[in-house]
């Protein structure tokens, strides 16, 4: 329970819901529901850290500011077929899919292409080559996304992302 007070902090600054749940199946690491504001953790899995940043900044972000998160997802898949090329994300997204599909039951090649990327998000904060690579690599080069606003949906607050 090491995350427990950023579990708290967040909670309190998003008004979402946090449920950490023990009886999870282990390959469920956590989920977002938008309807009920609320993410549940799974107890059980050994990656809750990136699997916070997965769904509290990915999936959140997607369900409250869906545009802003398309611009982050956009530079990150631009980045990934200029760095790796198209048939890598191509057969990522096809791995993916396949994936979600025996787990959910469903998933578009769209939806596993989000879940990738809210991947490589949690990558780029919970590991030390991920830090180095958000410093060096996709947000130094996508200079496009320089003043990007977005709106918070709760307070109408704007936030600019300046890589």
């Amino acid at each position: 329970m090491a995350l427990l007070p950023v579990y708290e902090a967040y909670a309190k600054a998003t008004g979402t819901t946090i449920v950490l749940k023990d009886d999870m199946d282990a390959h469920i690491n956590g989920s977002f529901q938008k309807a009920a504001s609320e993410i549940v953790f799974n107890t059980g899995s050994d990656k809750a850290f990136s699997t916070f940043f997965h769904e509290a900044v990915g999936e959140y972000t997607q369900a409250w500011n869906a545009e802003g998160m398309k611009e982050v997802q956009e530079a990150i898949l631009s980045y990934v077929v200029d760095t790796k090329g198209a048939e890598y994300l191509s057969r990522t997204g096809r791995r993916y899919q396949s994936a979600y599909m025996a787990q959910e039951g469903t998933k578009s090649f769209r939806e596993a292409m989000d879940e990738y990327v809210n991947d490589g998000i949690s990558g780029l904060f919970t590991s030390k080559e991920g830090m180095r690579q958000s410093r060096s690599g996709w947000m130094a080069t996508r200079r496009h996304l320089k003043g990007t606003c977005c709106r918070n949906w709760r307070t109408g607050s704007r936030t600019w992302w300046i890589p």
